[in-house]
């Protein structure tokens, strides 16, 4: 992880995927020692949404894609909670509504499989 500052509205960095427990770690820590006011945020901008969005039956393996970004982010925002120290009931609120954003997403996206499978003569199975 890079140093920033002195004022930072936005940072988008990318890093090679094996790197990912240490970047992990290393923004969890840094995160701890930041005011409540210092909020992070992490996102996850896909096409597969839209795609599925607009016609789940002909694109139905974009469904299966926004699924599983959808278990993805809910399992990894979860696990963000759980990490975190006491004592930082802002993040944690912030968190928890992500969680409970990505819960409701997951639900539906789950109900939009269950309906096109239906529709489609097919079983989950």
């Amino acid at each position: 992880v890079h140093p920033l500052g002195p004022e930072v509205t936005l940072a988008a960095p990318f890093y090679p995927l094996d790197a990912a427990p240490t970047v992990f770690r290393a923004w969890r820590d840094f995160m701890a020692t930041m005011p409540d006011e210092v909020a992070s945020l992490f996102l996850m901008w896909n096409v597969p949404y839209g795609v599925a969005l607009a016609h789940p039956v002909r694109w139905r393996v974009s469904l299966y894609e926004a699924l599983a970004m959808q278990a993805i982010g809910l399992i990894g925002e979860s696990l963000l909670l759980a990490s975190f120290p006491a004592g930082h009931p802002v993040i944690a609120a912030s968190v928890s509504r992500f969680i409970l954003f990505d819960g409701i997403g997951l639900a539906a996206l789950l109900g939009a499989l269950l309906l096109t499978s239906a529709r489609r003569g097919q079983s989950l199975a």
